[in-house]
This record gives C-alpha cells, sequence and structure tokens, in this order.
C-alpha cells in the first residue's frame, strides 16, 4: 500500500491551499483518492493524478479522513490497497479559545509542564498542536474556575524538547474535523543548565525625546547569537539580532520616540537551542507633555524606620497616571485621586531611600509615554538629626534692660526645642503646628549680665535628639563708662597706609573690642587697663567704615559704645585730584577757565545763527 501525507500540513486554515502527497517504493504511476465518510468533493470525481494533488481553496466540505491508492497505467484494472487513513482538519470555523501555560511558559527541566485551553465557546473537545503537529488525542473541555470551558493537556516534566510554539484549537465532537480558529501562540521554554539572559538599559530606562539608549543583554561566554525583541500583547517582535561568542551585547537606539518605547526582552542562542527570554524592560520616553509639580507635606530629611509622602499634580493636563521615580531606584506608579493628583508613600525608609526624585504623568492608553519630568526633590534618610540653626534678634549686642529672641530652627518633624545656656539647659519649647515653618522662639525679656553669655539648641524627633547647634554668644552693654575712640595719623587715608585706633576708658579695666559696622559679628580684641591699639594695615577701601569700641571685663558685658569714628580710605587716584598742593590747585583752576571759555563760545555761535535765520 502506498503512504498519503499532507503539505505544509493536514491542519488548513479555511481558505488555504494543501498539497496530498500519494507515494509507494513500488513505483506506482497512477494514484487516487477518496474520502471515507463518501461526502460529495467535486475535484474528487474520477481524478488520476501522479504523486501530487492541490486542493482549495478549502471548506469544511473538505475536513475529514482521506485515503489513497496506486496502480500502474499498462495494468489500469489492478489498483494497490489504500494507504493508512490522514484527517484533513479545517480551521477558522469558529472563534479561537486562549492558550497558557500553569506556573508560566519559562520552565525548568524536570518541573510539571500543564497547559490550558480555555474558551467562552460551548465546546466539547480541545486539541492542541506545536509547531504545527497534533499532539494526539482531544481532550474533553470541563468547567473552568472563571466559568469558560477548558481542558488541561499535561506533559509531564519538562525537557528542552518540550520548547516550542504551541497553538490549541476547540470543536465539537459532532464535527471532529472542523476546528476553531487557532489560539495566540504560546512559545514555551525549558531551560537546561542555561541561565535566563539580564537586560539593563544605560544611562536609564527613563528617556527624553530624541535621546539614545543603550540596552545591554547578558548573557554566557559561549552564546554565539543574541536576539533583541519587543512584546505586542502575548506575542513579541524581533527587533534586532548580534553575532559574536561575548558575555554581553549592545543594542542601541539612537533616537527614542512612540515608536521606540515599549517592553523589551532578549535572548542567546547557545548549543543550537535557544535559552529563555529575560524579564521584560520597560523604555519609557519623556517630553511629550508639560511637567507636573512635585512637593511633600514634611521635611526633605527622616529618620530610619518613618514614612514619607510625596504629591505629584498637574494643574493643566489631566493625568490618569503618575510615576515616581529615583535615579538607580525602582519607579513607582500610581492612579490618580479625587484631588487629580498622584500620592506616593514611602516607608518604613531605609538609608538606601535617600537621593533625588522626580514624577512624571501619563495616561494609561500609552503608558510608555511620560511627560517632561517634574522639579527635583531631595530626600535625606539619615541616622543622625542634622544640627540646628540658632540666631538671635535684633542683634547679639543688647543694652542693659533691652529685650532680645533667640530662634532655633531644626530639621524634619521636630516635636520638641531645648536651650541651653553656659553648658546647662535653660528652657524647654514645643513648635506650633506649621505647614511652611519648624522652629520655635526664645524670649529674653531683658537683658543683663546673667542673661549674657554662650547659648546652642537641640530638637528632639520621635525618640532621637539632635546634636547641640554652633554657639550663640550674646553680649549685654551698658554697664560701664564710654570709652573714647580716635584714629592716626587721621580719618582719610590712602589705600596701602597703616592706621592705628585708639580706645580709652577712664577706668581701669581688662580687654578692649573694637567692631566695625555691619561686621558686628566679628569683634577685634585687644588686651589693657586704660587704653588699647588696634592697628590695621596695609589698608584698603575695604577698610573703611563706622567703628566703635568697648571696653570689658569678660566677654560677654560690656561698657556702653563709644561715638562712632568713621575711616575713610581712597584709592591712589582720588588722593591725587584731591591734592591740596598749590601747583595743582592752579593747574585745576585753569582747566576750569577753558571749559568755561569754551562753554561761553559755544553759546555766541549758536546765537548768531538765529540771528542770520531771521534776517
Amino acid at each position: 500500500k502506498p503512504s498519503l501525507s499532507a503539505w505544509p500540513s493536514p491542519v488548513v486554515p479555511q481558505g488555504q491551499h494543501v498539497t496530498l502527497q500519494c507515494q509507494s517504493p513500488l513505483g506506482f504511476d497512477r494514484f487516487r483518492l477518496h474520502k471515507d465518510d463518501r461526502t460529495n468533493v467535486p475535484e474528487l470525481q474520477g481524478i488520476i493524478f501522479w504523486k501530487n494533488f492541490l486542493m482549495g481553496p478549502v471548506t469544511e466540505a473538505h475536513a475529514g479522513t482521506y485515503r489513497c491508492h496506486g496502480h500502474y497505467s499498462h495494468l489500469p484494472t489492478l489498483w494497490s490497497a489504500p494507504s493508512d487513513p490522514l484527517e484533513i482538519v479545517v480551521t477558522g470555523l469558529s472563534k479561537k479559545p486562549s492558550l497558557s501555560a500553569q506556573g508560566g511558559p519559562v520552565v525548568r527541566s524536570g518541573e510539571n509542564v500543564t497547559l490550558v485551553c480555555s474558551s467562552e465557546s460551548a465546546f466539547d473537545q480541545f486539541h492542541l498542536l506545536r509547531e504545527g503537529v497534533n499532539l494526539g488525542r482531544p481532550l474533553a473541555g470541563g468547567q473552568g474556575p472563571r466559568g469558560a470551558l477548558q481542558a488541561e493537556f499535561p506533559l509531564g516534566p519538562g525537557t528542552p524538547d518540550h520548547s516550542g510554539v504551541y497553538r490549541c484549537y476547540g470543536s465539537f465532537t459532532r464535527s471532529p474535523y472542523s476546528w476553531s480558529d487557532s489560539s495566540d501562540p504560546l512559545y514555551l521554554s525549558v531551560t537546561e543548565n542555561f541561565p535566563i539572559p539580564i537586560i539593563s538599559a544605560t544611562p536609564s530606562s527613563v528617556i527624553p525625546w530624541n535621546g539614545s539608549v543603550k540596552i545591554l543583554c547578558q548573557g554566557t561566554l559561549e552564546s554565539y547569537l543574541y536576539q533583541l525583541e519587543i512584546l505586542e500583547n502575548l506575542t513579541y517582535k524581533q527587533v534586532e539580532k548580534k553575532l559574536g561568542f561575548q558575555e554581553v551585547v549592545e543594542f542601541i537606539i539612537n533616537h527614542m520616540d512612540t515608536n521606540t518605547a515599549g517592553r523589551y526582552q532578549c535572548r542567546y542562542r547557545r548549543e543550537h537551542r535557544w535559552s529563555a527570554p529575560s524579564e521584560a524592560l520597560e523604555l519609557v520616553v519623556t517630553g511629550l507633555y508639560d511637567k507636573p509639580f512635585l512637593s511633600t507635606d514634611g521635611g526633605h530629611v527622616v529618620m530610619p524606620g518613618e514614612n514619607i509622602s510625596f504629591q505629584c499634580s498637574s494643574a493643566y493636563i489631566s493625568f490618569d497616571r503618575f510615576s515616581l521615580s529615583r535615579p538607580g531606584g525602582a519607579t513607582l506608579s500610581r492612579h490618580r485621586d479625587a484631588r487629580l493628583q498622584g500620592d506616593f508613600t514611602l516607608g518604613p525608609v531605609n538609608l538606601s531611600f535617600s537621593g533625588v526624585y522626580t514624577c512624571y504623568g501619563w495616561h494609561s492608553g500609552h503608558p510608555y509615554v511620560w511627560s517632561a519630568p517634574s522639579n527635583a526633590l531631595e530626600l535625606v534618610v539619615t541616622e543622625m538629626l542634622s544640627k540646628p540653626a540658632i540666631w538671635v534678634r535684633p542683634s547679639f549686642m543688647i543694652p542693659k534692660g533691652r529685650s532680645a529672641t533667640i530662634g532655633c530652627r531644626g530639621a524634619g518633624e521636630a516635636m520638641e526645642y531645648q536651650l541651653h545656656f553656659e553648658g546647662g539647659l535653660s528652657a524647654l519649647k514645643r513648635p506650633k503646628s506649621s505647614p511652611v515653618m519648624n522652629w520655635v522662639k526664645f524670649p529674653i525679656p531683658a537683658m543683663t549680665s546673667h542673661t549674657a553669655g554662650q547659648y546652642r539648641c537641640s530638637y528632639r524627633s520621635g525618640e532621637l535628639w539632635s546634636e547641640l547647634s554652633d554657639p550663640l554668644e550674646l553680649v549685654v552693654t551698658g554697664l560701664y563708662d564710654t570709652p573714647t575712640l580716635s584714629v592716626e595719623p587721621r580719618s582719610e587715608v590712602t589705600s596701602g597706609e597703616n592706621v592705628t585706633f585708639h580706645c580709652q576708658l577712664a577706668t581701669a579695666t581688662s580687654t578692649f573690642f573694637l567692631l566695625k559696622k555691619g561686621r558686628s559679628s566679628r569683634p577685634q580684641l585687644r588686651y589693657g587697663n586704660l587704653r588699647a591699639e588696634f592697628h590695621l594695615g596695609p589698608v584698603t577701601p575695604a577698610h573703611g567704615g563706622t567703628y566703635r569700641c568697648f571696653g570689658s571685663y569678660n566677654n560677654h558685658a560690656w561698657s556702653f559704645p563709644s561715638k562712632p569714628v568713621k575711616l575713610l580710605v581712597k584709592a591712589p587716584h582720588e588722593q591725587l585730584l584731591c591734592s591740596s598742593d598749590p601747583d595743582h590747585l592752579l593747574w585745576n583752576h585753569m582747566i576750569q577757565n577753558l571749559i568755561r571759555l569754551g562753554l561761553a563760545v559755544l553759546v555766541l555761535v549758536a546765537l548768531m545763527g538765529f540771528l542770520l535765520e531771521d534776517w
């Protein structure tokens, strides 16, 4: 008997053609076909062919079981026995089912593999094919967990031979050769000693419009071919292939736009087999919409274990998705809430959360096309509270009996403040609730020698106290007589000269201070009994200004201030113009007279012009 086969496959989509091939080692030169169910297929009636018979376009009537017979042309009445039956299946006669793999399409060798074919249609049997080859008897459908009809195809412990592209079909027992349309293809990968490749993007997977990006695919040194793919729904499309025995290859996208944004994966080929695909890499293009605004309710400095919330909002574009991003960190995405913003709560945070954050807005229909980046906010997670800032108003020098206010500002959510005076605790305060400021005031109602001295402050957040602030030195003035201040050689000098200030007090003291207006936080100190000298020079115009001096027995209790002395430092050319030398004065008068004479001539010429015009 001859053998009967179909090319390219006995499973034929409706409307396509199929070639039936009848062959025999006995050298028959004539063949004929018949259909077991004896339905009328017009093109088969009375047809005798030589080896190949093209059938189609196929319809449901072509579905069924076929056999062929052979004979010799010189013995037309002697036919061979029939071939074994060949089942021709016609597909596309109803909606397609869906195919999935329990546990995912990538499995390790030895793990059990089960494929599930399901459909909303009332099929009573399902068929599974790999690379177009039917894998055996159909399975009856049963009720699935979500109400759909389904059949489970157990493939057993997976081996690399199970790898391939699978499809499934549904049908009815009354028409066993009339099947549904094919399911979407499912690529099953059974790996054995092949590490899954690692895919990454540099400098980032979030790329500005028209920017470039490198996609790195890491395989093994034995890999001789790499393939980059872009995912499209349940399938993938090849983007590029690269040859080379290397562990890492680069795929470059020179210009990012909406067509190149999407989900990518890569795989490598080794020992004539493909590896499993890498995890998906999402490439996002940014800058297609105006940037949103990023804010936070609390401070930017938090302690480990605390939570922090960011808000991303747009005043002009109704985004329905927002993403929070940090270089080198994961990107978080959120739905828009009732306030038209995305809320992101991080925490409990640790030191790895520190960094600069930005946010983006986008639309759910285009998940890989984002806005321009928002303003940047830096988050600092520290195990040590930062040092607070301390200051005083109106000045660090306060006349006796006058009031002053010390301010202290902490970082983050400060709950309590302490003021320390001369090394001991002086006052304790809790800040008032404020969305803008986090600081407290410590008032001094009347300044005395007992309230003058060195102050520091600290604050508490949670259970942790900060370190002390830098020292603040407060001075009370008006406790002694008024000193006198003079300057030598004179109060107006030329740049480069040396000057000396003399501060003198009628009653004996131990310390003198010289202060320049505008630089009162850095006084000069000299020791003396009744008099002290302060040498400056060579002076520059920066030394010019108003000076006062004080006398004191300690660093925080001073006398009344002296009367102010103004020092004027002139540049050399200014000195030349202001010189009182008689020759210079004579020269200056001559210049002035020449200027006056020139102006008079110009006026006279102008008058003559007017007269001539009238005449």
